[in-house]
This record gives structure tokens, C-alpha cells and sequence, in this order.
């Protein structure tokens, strides 16, 4: 997020000067936006995404939730069967029996491992993991 707004300030500062420093035409602009605001803008989203899902287990429950408050899917803990990672266009797809699948966007590769750790010692133990 950090990068998105340092690329903002660079391209508010590259116009300000261009149009009134150097008192260049206006159309230089539409490069200068393209190299500057459209790479920032894409990482920005890009981290966004990985912002606004989560995954909660709850009384043997897995849920992919949007803003911590949406439940976009949602499974039971003990027929998990195994993560598919990555798969495009999603990180992760979680498979469990009778053919339910949960597509996971927008989680760092790392929380998903652990995750995968977790719901593997979960089925074993038969317990959820604290």
C-alpha cells in the first residue's frame, strides 16, 4: 500500500512540475500516467485483495469470508481432503469430500501452508487446533 501512495505523490509531483515548472503541453501527461499510476495502481490491488478475505474456523466450520463479515463458502473441517495451490486464477483451491471445493483469492502463500497444516492435524486429531 505503501508503493501506491509514494506512486501518487511521484506522479503528482512529475505533473506539477511538468505543466507549471517546465510549462509543457497537457498531453505529456497521458505517458506519464501510464508509467507511473498504472503499475502503482495495479500492485495496490493486487495487495488489496489479499486485504479483504479471510478464513475463519469455527465449530468445525471453514469459512472464506469477505471483509471479515460475507461468508463467500463455507465447509465442514472434518471432510477436508487436501489444498490444491497455487491453481489460477486462484491461489488455492481446498478440496473436500462429496466434491466441495472452496477457491481461495487473495491470501498470502504462507497463511495458506499453515492453513494446510492445521486442517490436515485437525482431520487427524479430530479436535480444532487453538
Amino acid at each position: 500500500m505503501i508503493g501506491l501512495y509514494i506512486g501518487w505523490i511521484a506522479y503528482v509531483c512529475a505533473a506539477v512540475m511538468l505543466l507549471f515548472v517546465e510549462r509543457g503541453p497537457a498531453e505529456r501527461l497521458i505517458p506519464l500516467t501510464f508509467v507511473i499510476i498504472v503499475p502503482s495502481l495495479t500492485i495496490g490491488l493486487a495487495v488489496a485483495s489479499t486485504l479483504i478475505c479471510r478464513i475463519r474456523i469455527e465449530e468445525n466450520k471453514i469459512e472464506h469470508r469477505l471483509f471479515d463479515r460475507f461468508v463467500l463458502s463455507r465447509a465442514n473441517v472434518f471432510d477436508y481432503l487436501e489444498m490444491k495451490q497455487p491453481s489460477p486464477p486462484f491461489v488455492a483451491i481446498l478440496k473436500f469430500q462429496h466434491g466441495k471445493k472452496i477457491r481461495i483469492w487473495g491470501m498470502h502463500l504462507r497463511i495458506l501452508s499453515q492453513l494446510d497444516e492445521d486442517l490436515k492435524e485437525i482431520t487427524k486429531s479430530g479436535s480444532p487446533v487453538t
